[in-house]
Order: C-alpha cells, then structure tokens, then sequence
C-alpha cells in the first residue's frame, strides 16, 4: 500500500472527507486528493501536519510498516468488529474473547489449531453416534450468507 492509500485509510477511518481534514490541517483539499491519488508526495512540513493530525507514527506512513499507533482508529475497528460480532453472529464474551487470544498467533499456529480443533469436533461427534458434518461447512455458509 502506497503513502497516499494510508492517508486515504486513516482519514476514511476517522469518517473525515478531505474537506474537513484541509480545514482542521491548513492543507488544500486539492493537495490532500493529490496525496491520496499519489500524485504527490507531502513534504516536511505538510507530512508533520498529517502526523500530528492523525497522532500517527512516522514510520508506518512512510513505509507501511511497524504499528499505526492511532488509539483512536484501532478502539473504533475494535468497538466496531465487537458490536458486529455480538450484534451479528451473537458471540458471548467468552468467545469473543478466544477470538481474540486466537489472533495473537501467527497464521501456521492458527491454521494447525482450527484442524484440531474439527479433529475434535469430529471425534466427539462420532462418540455420540452423531452425523459427521463436513469439515468447514459452517464457516462455507457463513462465507457464502457473507459475501451474498
């Protein structure tokens, strides 16, 4: 993702038009637009506004990398995966919080637990006599109930 997409990311985030961060930045509209189509590249003084204004870290704007370190816009993706979480699918706390101890781990650790987790699944299945279930299934219809 290039800088003037992280710009466009972090003001789309805030639910701010870029309008609104001109006004708040002394930026023009027309040059902020620039940034987010990557036409231009904020100078020193104009990229320490940005910063400022969106209480980002250098370094992810610049290169994508490290933390954006932006509490606001992680607590409104946070609050917002909650309440789409509890609000949608009706998780429980206690599994929303395994949701979230799940996600500290890397993608080959999560991938290794969710097949033991439908071995398991099966396997108690099985030991009631039950129909075995397609591995996934749910996680298919959900995905297809989803995208739909």
């Amino acid at each position: 993702m290039t800088l003037g997409k992280r710009v466009r990311e972090i003001r789309k985030q805030r639910q701010l038009t870029q309008k609104e961060v001109a006004e708040k930045t002394g930026i023009s509209q027309a040059f902020i637009s620039e940034i987010e189509n990557d036409k231009k590249v904020p100078g020193g003084d104009i990229l320490k506004s940005l910063l400022q204004f969106f209480e980002i870290e250098a370094n992810w704007l610049l290169s994508g990398e490290g933390e954006i370190k932006d509490r606001v816009a992680r607590e409104v993706v946070a609050e917002s995966e909650t309440c789409y979480l509890k609000g949608v699918l009706h998780l429980s706390e206690r599994e929303l919080r395994l949701i979230a101890a799940f996600r500290q781990f890397d993608e080959d650790f999560q991938e290794s637990k969710v097949r033991d987790f439908e071995l398991m699944v099966l396997g108690v299945r099985e030991s009631r006599g039950r129909e075995k279930p397609e591995i996934g299934s749910e996680a298919k219809n959900f995905e297809k109930k989803s995208n739909g």
